[in-house]
C-alpha cells in the first residue's frame, strides 16, 4: 500500500491579477483551523509586478503558517482550468474561484 506525505489535502487556488483580491483570499486560508493541507497557487498574471507581489506574499504565508506552499507560474493568460491542470497534485483538489 502506498504511503502519501502527511499532507493528503491540496487547495490550489488560480489568480491572474487582482493581488487585492488574492491577498484577501490567503489571510482566508490563514483563518482555517486544520493544518494538514498544502497550499498550490497558480498564477497566470500578465503584469511581472503582480507576480513578484502574489509569489513573495506565497512565501510570507509559508513562513507565518509553517505550511506548505508552492507557487507555480504559467503562461499568461491560460485561463483557470488550464492553470489548475498545470498544478495537478498527485491527490484530492478543492478548486476554489
Amino acid at each position: 500500500m502506498e504511503m502519501y506525505p502527511e499532507n493528503q489535502l491540496s487547495l490550489v487556488v488560480p489568480t491572474h491579477g487582482r493581488v487585492d483580491l488574492f491577498l484577501s483570499t490567503l489571510e482566508s486560508i490563514k483563518q482555517q483551523t486544520i493544518n494538514d493541507f498544502e497550499l498550490v497557487v497558480s498564477d497566470d498574471s500578465a503584469k511581472p509586478e503582480d507576480r513578484q507581489l502574489i509569489e513573495a506574499a506565497v512565501n510570507r504565508y509559508a513562513q507565518d503558517t509553517k505550511r506548505q506552499a508552492k507557487y507555480v507560474f504559467t503562461e499568461a493568460r491560460l485561463g483557470q482550468s488550464e492553470q489548475c491542470h498545470h498544478c495537478r497534485p498527485a491527490r484530492i483538489v478543492i478548486n476554489m474561484p
